[in-house]
């Protein structure tokens, strides 16, 4: 029994809907090696929480205006690896927006 490999850019891009959405990820450039697409998305969706945190911080949104798209990585406890004391924990991304039915009109969420 193998693992099944994570999925490649080019795996994405053809399951996008968004015919200019799909071209861009065509376009993008492979991952450096030793990436793989969920660390890929992992460190985006992190790094897109951060910065939605200091948006909404260096300004004063009334409610309703701040932007609430990149919802709070939710973890599990850590856990030690007993052999090399590697720490580790699962942790779930989220993105949340008004969408149509269909995606063509997608938009962040507001709080």
């Amino acid at each position: 029994m193998s693992l099944i490999a994570d999925l490649t850019i080019a795996e994405v891009a053809a399951e996008v809907a968004d015919p200019l959405v799909q071209s861009w990820w065509e376009d993008a450039a492979n991952l450096p090696a030793g990436a793989d697409t969920a660390e890929f998305f992992a460190k985006t969706l992190q790094a897109a929480f951060i910065a939605q945190s200091k948006k909404n911080a260096a300004g004063t949104p009334a409610v309703g205006e701040a932007l609430n798209a990149y919802l709070t990585p939710q973890a599990t406890a850590p856990v030690t690896n007993t052999t090399t004391g590697e720490q580790s924990y699962t942790i779930t991304h989220s993105v949340q927006v008004l969408a149509s039915v269909d995606l063509n009109v997608v938009i962040p969420q507001r709080a």
